[in-house]
């Protein structure tokens, strides 16, 4: 029934307007609760010597 397209197209384009906001609005309150979630995070003194040897190697293996 060629008279009924228009309206098939404008329930499709409905529904996925509909999904779209209804996607938006949970990424929105999802992202807002892990915000206010977030715990601090603490600085470490790390020990990266072993980067250094690596390169130091590698510049002594391939050249």
């Amino acid at each position: 029934m060629p008279q009924m397209s228009p309206m098939w197209w404008t329930m499709l384009m409905m529904m996925f307007i509909m999904s779209f906001i209804m996607c938006m609005y949970i990424m929105y309150f999802n992202s807002n609760k892990y915000s206010t979630m977030t715990k601090k995070m603490v600085k470490k003194n790390l020990n990266w010597t072993w980067y250094f040897q690596y390169l130091i190697h590698a510049q002594v293996y391939y050249h």
